[in-house]
């Protein structure tokens, strides 16, 4: 290891063995090829972490920070909205993240806020400083999406890719008349879910009330868009309701990448 990476982590592990409690990464974590990513959230217009940025692909690195980084008791102190992350990958996909605090000293590690010594991500940044981009991309299928993943992972700027929500392959409306059987939204959603149910798994659609200008204009109908697949749609009939047209959902996938 180099004589300035070894320093590196010597000073963060003086600096928090003293207060903290416990280690912050999963120890098996060595025994894997992994990176380590610092970032303000994408979010955050004014970017007002960006100082503390990291970005480190040393094994050796890596693995001392592993067994020497650690987190404190639980704090009263409460989170920022545009808090820090940091962020472990494997083959460029989030295996494990947490959010930090550095106004405030914390770092959620299982939903409450916990002690962190915020000079750690100082060095950090000073060391291995990290600049990034993303941007979004919308795909038609989860088949294109596939070829697009596999060609961008191979790519050494990329950092992670979110990727879509494949859960539903489109949606359609359904018009209720407003009537004494569904005097609002609750009965016919309840409609929808008893029918639907008989069909197929409610884990594998949705049916919703949206507050559109056409429900919000016409108080004498309720029309609820249902996700599901495109099967579903096909194959819906019911006399009690106005079926309208099917639209294929839009997949959305957010990529990053180191500048």
């Amino acid at each position: 290891m180099p004589k300035l990476t070894l320093l590196l982590c010597l000073m963060i592990a003086g600096g928090i063995s003293s207060a903290q409690e416990q280690l912050l990464f999963d120890q098996r974590l060595t025994k894997e090829t992994i990176k380590l990513i610092g970032m303000y959230p994408q979010y955050d217009e004014n970017r007002t972490y960006e100082k503390y940025n990291f970005f480190i692909t040393d094994k050796k690195v890596i693995d001392s920070l592993i067994k020497t980084v650690k987190y404190g008791a639980r704090t009263e102190k409460i989170l920022e909205q545009n808090d820090f992350s940091i962020i472990v990958t494997k083959n460029n996909k989030v295996i494990d993240r947490w959010s930090i605090s550095p106004r405030f000293s914390n770092i959620n590690t299982d939903g409450s806020p916990n002690v962190f010594d915020i000079s750690i991500l100082e060095k950090l940044a000073r060391r291995f400083p990290m600049r990034y981009n993303y941007y979004r991309k919308i795909f038609s299928s989860p088949e294109q999406y596939k070829r697009f993943e596999d060609s961008m992972l191979l790519r050494d700027n990329i950092l992670f890719i979110y990727e879509p929500d494949f859960k539903y392959e489109g949606s359609f409306e359904v018009e209720f008349p407003k009537n004494a059987e569904f005097p609002n939204a609750g009965p016919a959603i309840e409609y929808i879910n008893k029918k639907l149910g008989k069909q197929i798994d409610k884990s594998k659609f949705s049916a919703a009330f949206p507050l559109t200008e056409y429900n919000l204009r016409n108080q004498n109908q309720i029309t609820l868009i249902v996700n599901a697949p495109e099967w579903v749609f096909k194959g819906f009939k019911d006399d009690k309701v106005l079926k309208k047209t099917w639209t294929p959902a839009k997949f959305d996938a957010m990529i990053f990448e180191k500048l």
